[in-house]
This record gives C-alpha cells, sequence and structure tokens, in this order.
C-alpha cells in the first residue's frame, strides 16, 4: 500500500451534539481515497471514564476497563452496536491486558498504541492510510486529543438547537422531552466553547450543517477542503453534490416533525439560550435576529399602583404577568438558584406552603387590605368632629 503524503492530517476527529451533522461529514470524508470512516462511534477515547479522563485523572482504571469490556463493547437497543463491530473479543481483551501493563511506564505512549491497533486495521482493511471517528464528544476531548495525535485535525459540527431537538425526539433510545433535548444542545455548545479556547489555531475547523448543505455549500466546502489540505478529487466532489443535499438533512422541517406545543416552548426557551450563549462570550452560535427568532424586550418590573395593593385578589392573568417580570428581571444565577432549591424542597413541604398561603395567608392579607380601605374612604370631617367633641 501507498504511503500517503506526510503533510496529510492524521487521523480526523468529527464531533458535535447529537444529530447535528457529524455521520454526514464523516461520510463526505470518507469518499475520499485516503480516508476512511469508522462506521460507528467508538466513545473509548473521548467519552466519559475514556482514555482522555483517565490521562487527566477524572477516570480510573477499573471503571475504564468496565466499560470498554461492557457499554463500549455492546450497546444500543439491540445490542447491535459497540466495539464487536470492528475487533473481536479475544483481540480486544489482548490490547487492553497490554495497555493495562504500559499505562504505569508511559501513560501517553500506551493510550495512542491502544487506539492505532484498534483502529488502523480497519482503515487498513478498507486500502486506505488514514481514518475519520465520529464520536460526538470528540471537540469535548480535542485538548487530550490533540496531544495523543499531534498531527489530527479536528472538525466541530454544530446546528440549529431546534432542528436538534426535533431530531432527538423522533429518535426512540433517546429522551421524548424537548426539554431535556434543549438542554443536551445548550450543554454540548459550552463544553465544545470551552475545549476550543484551549485549542491552538488552525487546529478545528467550526461548521454549521446549515450552511454546509443549503445557505453557503460552496463557501464551507471550500473551507473545508482548505482545512484539511486534501486535493479536491472528484469521488469527494460526487460525494457533496449527490449526498449532501437539505433533503437529506431536513433543514427548514424541524417545526413540522413536533407537535406545535412544543415548537412555541422550544423556541422562547432557543431564544433566552442563544442570549445567555452570546452573553457568555460563545459567538460563533447565531443570535436571535440571525435564527429569525424576534428581537428580545426589555423586561422590567412595573411599578406598583395604589389599586395592586388594596385589591384583596389580583385576577390570575396579571399574577402571572407580574411574576414572569420579576423572574425576567433576575440574573440568570439567581433564576438558577431559586430552581435549585424549588427541586430540592420535598413535594410535602411544598403542597404545605401552598395551602398556608392559600388558606391563612390571603385571607388575612385582605382583611387588612378590607380595613385599610374602610379608614381610607372615611370622611375627614366626621373622623376631625369627633376629635373634637373627645378634645372638648
Amino acid at each position: 500500500m501507498t504511503e500517503p503524503a506526510p503533510h496529510l492530517p492524521e487521523p480526523i476527529f468529527v464531533g458535535g451534539s447529537a444529530r447535528s451533522g457529524t455521520h454526514a461529514m464523516g461520510g463526505l470524508l470518507d469518499a475520499h481515497p485516503k480516508y476512511n470512516l469508522i462506521r460507528l462511534e467508538v466513545r473509548m477515547h473521548a467519552a466519559a471514564s475514556g482514555v482522555s479522563e483517565l490521562l487527566t485523572g477524572d477516570a480510573s482504571m477499573d471503571k475504564f476497563m468496565k466499560k470498554a469490556l461492557g457499554f463500549w463493547w455492546e450497546r444500543g437497543m439491540h445490542n447491535t452496536r459497540g466495539l464487536k463491530r470492528i475487533v473481536a473479543r479475544d483481540e480486544l481483551e489482548a490490547a487492553l491486558g497490554d495497555f493495562r501493563q504500559a499505562y504505569e511506564r508511559d501513560p501517553m505512549g500506551a493510550s495512542r498504541e491502544l487506539i492505532r491497533r484498534l483502529l488502523d486495521p480497519v482503515a487498513h482493511k478498507a486500502g486506505k492510510p488514514y481514518w475519520v471517528e465520529v464520536t460526538g464528544k470528540n471537540i469535548h476531548s480535542s485538548p487530550m486529543l490533540s496531544q495523543l495525535f499531534p498531527n489530527a485535525k479536528f472538525i466541530h459540527m454544530f446546528r440549529d438547537g431546534r432542528a436538534v431537538v426535533a431530531s432527538i425526539l423522533n429518535k426512540p433510545s433517546m429522551t421524548n422531552d424537548p426539554m431535556i433535548a434543549l438542554r443536551h444542545w445548550n450543554g454540548r455548545v459550552r463544553n465544545a466553547d470551552a475545549a476550543l479556547r484551549r485549542m491552538p489555531p488552525g487546529k478545528v475547523l467550526t461548521m454549521r450543517l446549515e450552511d454546509l448543505v443549503h445557505d453557503d455549500r460552496e463557501g464551507s466546502y471550500s473551507r473545508l477542503i482548505e482545512f484539511l489540505g486534501i486535493p479536491d478529487d472528484e469521488p469527494i466532489r460526487d460525494h457533496f453534490d449527490s449526498r449532501i443535499s437539505p433533503q437529506a438533512a431536513h433543514i427548514g422541517q424541524w417545526r413540522a416533525r413536533i407537535s406545535e406545543y412544543d415548537a412555541r416552548r422550544v423556541e422562547r426557551v432557543y431564544a433566552r439560550i442563544l442570549r445567555d450563549l452570546h452573553r457568555d462570550g460563545v459567538t460563533w452560535v447565531p443570535t436571535p435576529e440571525e435564527a429569525g427568532l424576534p428581537a428580545p424586550r426589555l423586561s422590567v418590573p412595573a411599578p406598583l399602583r395604589r389599586w395592586d395593593i388594596q385589591r384583596p385578589f389580583t385576577p390570575l392573568a396579571l399574577r402571572r404577568t407580574a411574576r414572569r417580570r420579576v423572574r425576567d428581571a433576575m440574573p440568570r444565577r439567581v433564576r438558577r438558584g431559586l430552581k435549585r432549591v424549588r427541586r430540592a424542597t420535598p413535594r410535602p413541604v411544598r403542597r404545605a406552603a401552598r395551602w398556608t398561603r392559600r388558606r391563612v395567608a390571603r385571607p388575612v392579607h385582605a382583611t387588612v387590605r378590607a380595613g385599610r380601605r374602610r379608614l381610607a374612604r372615611r370622611p375627614l370631617s366626621r373622623a376631625t368632629g369627633a376629635g373634637a367633641r373627645r378634645g372638648s
């Protein structure tokens, strides 16, 4: 087999949040004659308790071995995914045994050797010298992976958070709660930004899926080819023209894939998440205006008026509006703290507090307010006359 040119990056790690186009990017690079796509998420090198966390001291060797021979070996709804698709069980056990012995002497060298021992034969079997791996947390672990593989490059894929939510809700093996899916997207974006800040320039390419397939096809493709320094061969161009399409990525169809109620909730929370991300310096995500969301309004608590204080029972809609104004004016840390306190309070205690407010506090306050109104309505002449008679 002919060795590739020494300037080509190897390996290539593609990462991002779930359902953000990592496999589409891997398939595009697989069309190049020098790169072979590992057709599963290996996870061993980048996931929790993986090689990266083992090297940083955040995971133990025993936990790593347990996951390597357990969850990473066989996973999925029908146990059809995992390392068993690319390596035999006895070969994996032998590789892990050698890794455990060599790790004490040279942790970095042993980790690099383990990953290459498992993945290099897959690429060589396909007749290609280099491989592409698409575990979602590759970007999160990119600072350590770049030390393991100095010649590697990373492609960070991200996508409109609303489309990610719609795609996750249609997967039976994932959640059916849109808020959980949106929190997943937000967490992956923040973790990726923290990792990108620690990476040297020229090692990571951040690419938006919508730009690659529709908004800026040729520009995104040119940036990819230039970033990797690979020739624009005919196979990869043909794959890009025929397979990378808006229809395959369901661009602009997220609203039709979820209920209208969930769509309104997702848009409202998504706009707040985007504002918080830009406030925290994550500038590579779109602004709410760029995402087609209405500009946020400044929420300031309205001043209390006399009739607001004196009315014994404020209408339900008005109470909700007042609470929302107060909540929106709070800093995000305060909102999170109140939410944590509310979640940590046992449900019986919360019910007792609500019962106390409804049955005790409100009637007492209503009685006090009614007395104040009666005093305020008393004619001044009567009060003055009574005082004058008593004084005489």
